[in-house]
Formats: C-alpha cells, structure tokens, sequence
C-alpha cells in the first residue's frame, strides 16, 4: 500500500518537469478521486492549459481554456 503523501510529491515532480502525459495516466489511475484539486493546483502553477485536459465538463474545460488565455482552445 502506498502512501497518500508519496503519491502527492510524485504527481507535483510531474507536473514540475512539465511530464503531461504521466500526470494524465496518474490522474487516471491512483490520483482520480482527487481530480478537482489536481486541476486547481495546476492551475494555481500557471498550468491551466494542461488542466485542460483532466478537466470532463465543457464548461470547465472552456473557463480553463480563456484562464489560459488559449481562446482557440476555448472555442
């Protein structure tokens, strides 16, 4: 069993060394459950375009979109 906190320093090392497609398989696998908190931290790193993707709404996805400034994205 792995630890909550070791799972959490190794999802922000991911995000730290911009390494999307393992924070999207980490956020599909062990850290799903947490997703909303995942999007509002990278959003709160500058990373709103990544947050983008783990984002399931439309309209999140779209707010994410024009926080990012990203308004082909968005449309």
């Amino acid at each position: 069993m792995e630890c909550p906190e070791y799972e959490d320093i190794l999802f922000k090392l991911a995000v730290q060394e911009k390494d999307w497609p393992r924070v999207q398989e980490m956020v599909k696998t062990k850290l799903g459950k947490k997703k909303k908190n995942l999007v509002g931290y990278l959003v709160g790193k500058g990373y709103a375009s990544a947050a983008v993707e783990l984002a399931e709404s439309p309209e999140e996805k779209f707010a994410l979109a024009v926080e990012a400034s990203d308004f082909q994205l968005a449309f």
